[in-house]
This record gives C-alpha cells, sequence and structure tokens, in this order.
C-alpha cells in the first residue's frame, strides 16, 4: 500500500514534498486559528463554534493535503478565513431553520395524534405491519395461503383439512412455514393441546 498522503509519482521520501507539507500544516494552523477566534465571537454559542471549526479545519486539511504540488496558499488568510467562517454560520443558521421547520411538522404530527381517536403512530406502525404481512400473504403458494387464511379465520386444524382434503400433519406443515414466513407465534390461532 503506498502513502495515502504522497501525489502519485512522487518519492516517498521527497524532501520537496515534505517542506510542502510544513508549509500546508503551517498555513492550515494560521487559518485554524482564525477561523476558531472568528467563529467564538459570531457564532450562537461555544459548542457550535467548536463544532464548527472543526469541521472548517478537517476540510481544508483534506482538500489541501491531498495534493500538496497543486496547493496554493490563500493570499489573505485573515480574509479567507472570515470568508469561510461566514459561509459556515449561514450553512449552520439554515440547517437551524430547516430543524426548526422538521420540529414544528412533528408539532403538527403531535397535534393530529391527540385529535384522532387511536394513537397515530401505533396506527401508522401497525398499518405498516399489516401491509408487508399481507405482502408475505400474497407471495406464499396456494395451499398454504389458503391454510393460513383459515387459520386465522379461526379454523380448527381438522376443520381446514376436511375442507381442503389434505391430512392434518399438512396442515401443521403449511401452518408452521407461514408463521415462520410471517415471524409470528401460532399460538394465538392453534387449538389446544396440539
Amino acid at each position: 500500500m503506498g502513502d495515502p498522503e504522497r501525489t502519485p509519482g512522487e518519492e516517498p521520501n521527497d524532501p520537496s514534498r515534505s517542506a510542502r507539507m510544513a508549509e500546508i500544516a503551517r498555513i492550515h494552523m494560521d487559518v485554524y486559528g482564525r477561523l476558531a477566534t472568528y467563529l467564538l465571537k459570531n457564532a450562537p454559542n461555544a459548542e457550535v463554534a467548536q463544532e464548527l471549526t472543526q469541521k472548517a479545519s478537517e476540510q481544508l486539511w483534506t482538500r489541501w493535503a491531498s495534493d500538496p504540488a497543486a496547493f496554493v496558499a490563500p493570499p489573505e488568510p485573515q480574509y479567507f478565513a472570515e470568508r469561510v467562517a461566514r459561509n459556515l454560520l449561514n450553512k449552520h443558521r439554515r440547517d437551524e431553520e430547516r430543524w426548526a421547520d422538521l420540529i414544528a411538522d412533528v408539532e403538527d404530527l403531535d397535534e393530529l395524534e391527540q385529535e384522532s381517536t387511536g394513537d397515530y403512530l401505533d396506527d401508522l406502525v401497525g398499518e405498516e405491519l399489516q401491509n408487508r404481512a399481507d405482502l408475505i400473504v400474497e407471495q406464499m403458494p396456494p395451499r398454504m395461503r389458503e391454510v393460513w387464511t383459515l387459520t386465522i379465520a379461526g379454523w380448527d386444524v381438522s376443520e381446514i383439512a376436511a375442507e381442503l382434503g389434505i391430512a392434518e400433519g399438512t396442515v401443521y406443515n403449511h401452518q408452521s412455514n407461514a408463521a415462520k414466513r410471517l415471524g409470528v407465534s401460532l399460538k394465538p390461532y392453534l387449538e389446544e393441546g396440539r
């Protein structure tokens, strides 16, 4: 495996590459300090300032160190750092506004849930589970589907066997296989003492 910070065509121990990386590191630290100072003054709080500074630092280092030969230092580090910081703050504010909109939407859902007769989330989950179960039942072989439909309708094994003209053991096999496909317990559907 090659050196991930080495540009293709460079020698691993190239002194000019080492000098270039040292220069990039120096400029990076300068910009990092300016970013941190600007964000501490202008971010909503210290936590946001730290998060944005770290994010910008990682992105800049990744971009600059990935191709040291092509790196061009920003001509005015103070202006560059402030521009990066303003962009990050604007993006952060937009993200916060989007988040507030999402929270408002969730609060609207909560109001709908309180107005409904049942628990809105439980209804959605139940509906989704029922849709998935219906799809699985539709994909069952015809005989297994018939056995399962009669089982959940409350028929016992002997009634199903007589209705479909199959052995009781075959009914048990179809019930077991259908239950495995659905991931459900047969206990609510089967007769006692099986």
